[in-house]
């Protein structure tokens, strides 16, 4: 168990290193981040969407509400 807990001190210490980076970020790539990003809330929303319906439905049912 001492060993794992070293290794988590040891990865999380190099994590933390704040070193510099020299690379270059040419637009394509920040046209990739930003499309994933909003791929990732589109479908988030879609999901959180579907999740409220299916709850409205059920709640419909157990409450048995008629619409006239």
């Amino acid at each position: 168990m001492r060993k794992n807990n070293r290794i988590f001190k040891i990865t999380l210490l190099s994590i933390m290193i704040i070193s510099p980076l020299y690379a270059y970020m040419d637009p394509g790539t920040w046209s990739y981040v930003i499309s994933f990003i909003l791929a990732f809330v589109g479908g988030f929303l879609f999901y959180i969407k579907q999740i409220w319906s299916k709850i409205k439905i059920l709640y419909n049912k157990f409450f048995n509400f008629n619409k006239d």
